[in-house]
This record gives structure tokens, sequence and C-alpha cells, in this order.
């Protein structure tokens, strides 16, 4: 699932909804957070085990009347980025290459 992010929480930290936190590790689906140009991924065991800060008091959905979540909080870490040739070499491993 990708997820964009407007804004760190106190510089340093991102917040995901817990349903989509439940729903990506059920469905063993990664998260790709991307925010402000750089993404960060996430894999499902990662999801479980990563989280820092998880709010204590539910929130009210601002769309859906009457639906609370909780946020689950992340350390803000943007993958490495790649050089070309670390590039060829991961498509070559994934056989892009015919």
């Amino acid at each position: 699932m990708i997820i964009y992010i407007q804004r760190l929480w106190n510089n340093k930290y991102i917040d995901l909804k817990d349903y989509d936190v439940k729903r990506m590790i059920k469905k063993k689906e990664e998260a790709r957070i991307i925010y402000n140009g750089k993404r960060m991924t996430l894999s499902p065991q990662e999801l479980k085990t990563k989280k820092l800060v998880i709010n204590p008091k539910p929130i009210e959905s601002k769309y859906n009347l009457g639906q609370t979540y909780y946020l689950y909080s992340y350390l803000w870490n943007p993958d490495k980025e790649l050089t070309p040739d670390e590039k060829l070499e991961r498509d070559a491993k994934a056989g892009l290459f015919g």
C-alpha cells in the first residue's frame, strides 16, 4: 500500500491509522510511505514490531461519523537511494532482463 504523508510528527515520526496497519499485516503487504519526495518501506513484520508510540486515545473520523481509529507511530527512516549500478543489479536479480 502506498501512503502519502504531508508532515512528520515531532519532526521524526510518521503516523499510520490502525486499521490500515492491520489490513497490511493481514494481507502480508508492505507499506510504502512517501514524504517530501522520499520513500520509506515497512514490511508486515516491521509494521508489527517497529511501532514506537501508540496514541492511547481514539480519534474521531472527520469523514465517517461514529468511526474511531488509533494512530501508530513509526520513526521516519527513508530508504537508501540506490546508485545506478545497484538498481541494475537489483533488476537483474529480479529477472527483469530477458
